[in-house]
């Protein structure tokens, strides 16, 4: 199974989570309680526009080391 990822909003607050499922899926954490989506399951392509609509994006390291 993959990894849960955290997902950040613009403001770099934590909004959600993901999992990549198999077969292009991947199951999406949060995002009902931050923006009211209540559909889980999603294709990479939807995924991929739901990140894009919402402002969502994924911490990496080198992030972290800007803040320093």
């Amino acid at each position: 199974m993959s990894p849960e990822v955290p997902l950040y909003n613009s403001e770099g607050n934590k909004i959600g989570s993901y999992v990549k499922l198999g077969n292009l899926k991947v199951r999406v954490y949060g995002l009902y309680t931050a923006y009211g989506f209540d559909q889980f399951i999603l294709t990479t392509n939807e995924f991929e526009k739901i990140k894009t609509r919402f402002g969502l994006s994924i911490k990496t390291q080198t992030d972290i080391f800007e803040f320093l």
